[in-house]
């Protein structure tokens, strides 16, 4: 975390709330060499993965933030050896800090996939359903799903002149329906694949969004299932 930016990280842990000390260190590792950062990012993602298997492994944020804040935010070699000896403490707090941080937004965009696969699910088994009433009149011999449906004498009454009854289509209409479903349901599924992949790419990210923001992605990725639900019905 560089020798430039430790007195930068020190001040952020001396800020009285943990909001303010959390901003200003994601400020202060914005400032970081772009090669410094990405290591950084990958090695706090490792770091988190480790620290889910808590009651596996034994390594808290806080354990581990101990094994690795010596590594990653040592006090330059020209500082009072004493000095540094002091600054263990708050080190520490700021690697663990990091490490609690990107816990909470890896479980959160885990929750936003784990809703984008639901969501998936349910529109697959949608297409495949469609996809299925399409074929079965083709099996038996019919050459649409309505001819092989058995008509009442109510459905083989001379034309009277009134319009088709509730629930039933024309057949060309009610096959362009079920083409442009079957088309809505394909870009959708696309879409929630793109949309997961994304979350994924960026699942180790240092960002700097805030709680806010973060929750209300959260909230809207939770309302996809339902409203693929309600538009399916």
């Amino acid at each position: 975390m560089t020798f430039a930016q430790y007195s930068d990280f020190l001040r952020a842990v001396e800020l009285p709330g943990k909001q303010e000390q959390l901003c200003a260190i994601y400020s202060v590792l914005e400032q970081l060499p772009r090669a410094s950062h990405d290591t950084l990012e990958r090695l706090i993602f490792h770091l988190v993965k480790v620290a889910l298997l808590e009651e596996t492994n034994r390594m808290s944020p806080n354990a581990l933030a101990i094994v690795f804040a010596p590594c990653l935010l040592r006090c330059p070699d020209n500082s009072d050896p004493l000095t540094s000896m002091k600054d263990v403490s708050k080190t520490t707090i700021c690697v663990e800090m990091i490490i609690k941080e990107q816990m909470r937004k890896y479980k959160l965009k885990m929750e936003e996939i784990s809703q984008l696969e639901a969501a998936e699910s349910i529109a697959f088994r949608r297409l495949s359903l469609l996809r299925q009433n399409t074929l079965w009149p083709v099996k038996l011999g019919f050459s649409s799903p309505r001819e092989g449906v058995r008509k009442t004498p109510q459905d083989t009454a001379p034309d009277s002149g009134t319009s088709p009854k509730l629930g039933f289509l024309p057949e060309e209409e009610e096959e362009e329906a079920d083409n442009r479903e079957k088309e809505l349901l394909m870009e959708r599924i696309q879409s929630l694949k793109e949309e997961k992949e994304d979350l994924t790419y960026r699942l180790p990210e240092l960002d700097q969004r805030g709680s806010d923001e973060e929750n209300l992605d959260s909230e809207t990725s939770a309302s996809t299932e339902s409203l693929l639900e309600d538009r399916v019905g």
